[in-house]
């Protein structure tokens, strides 16, 4: 009996029979802590999936809000150039022949009047709000912009500006448009040049293209709309 009121042989006894009952339970506790915890880090997850779920639908609302804002915004912006006309291929020269010192030098009212006469319409300094170069001048040219005082006197050059086909220095009338429209208008002319379609223009702003010669008028909203007509 002495030996068991021995603290040592007590305290060898107490880890023994410690470490047996760890032995036995560890596992379980183990496997009841994992389900916990498992279950703790699904609900989290779960909750977390929901709120970026949730947001990314806000963000898809907002983009298609934003596109719709971009695409009204630009729309209104095309709309302000119905009565402008863009006169392309221009020289840089004054009366003199000279590369003028500045804009101001350079009469544009005179050069559209010419070329507007050239086509077969009658302009008058009343017939315009105003003319001036956009851009910088490149290789001796430039691009002159009219903007007309009525959309009809507009419309009559527009019409009639295949008339500058055989300009001796290759000039040309187009719409003015916006910087998107402008870029599909540059890849419509590739793809023509390409022969992948037939031919393409504007009118009021709005592109047209056909692939084939007598395949119908296509209304282009971008380039991958032209892109997808011409594999379709």
């Amino acid at each position: 009996m002495k030996v068991l009121t021995d603290e040592h042989v007590l305290s060898a006894i107490c880890d023994q029979i410690l470490s047996g009952v760890i032995d036995v339970i560890k596992p379980e506790v183990d496997s009841h802590i994992d389900e916990q915890v498992a279950l703790e880090v699904d609900s989290k997850v779960s909750d977390l999936t929901a709120h970026l779920a949730s947001k990314d639908r806000e963000i898809a609302d907002l983009s298609k809000r934003v596109q719709a804002l971009e695409s009204r915004a630009e729309e209104q912006e095309q709309y302000s150039r119905r009565t402008c006309l863009r006169f392309s291929n221009i020289p840089y020269k004054d009366a003199n022949g000279q590369t003028p010192k500045s804009p101001w030098e350079f009469d544009t009212d005179k050069i559209v009047f010419e070329l507007c006469h050239k086509v077969g319409v009658s302009v008058s300094a009343n017939d315009i709000g105003r003319t001036h170069v956009v851009g910088e001048p490149r290789n001796g040219k430039c691009q002159i912009i009219a903007r007309f005082l009525s959309y009809r006197v507009r419309q009559r050059v527009y019409e009639n500006r295949f008339k500058l086909a055989k300009d001796s220095l290759r000039r040309y009338i187009n719409e003015d448009l916006t910087r998107k429209r402008y870029g599909i208008v540059r890849h419509l002319a590739k793809l023509r040049g390409e022969q992948k379609i037939h031919q393409y223009w504007t009118q009021d702003g709005r592109i047209f293209m056909r692939v084939c010669e007598r395949g119908p008028k296509l209304l282009i909203k971008s380039i991958d709309d032209a892109n997808s007509r011409i594999d379709a």
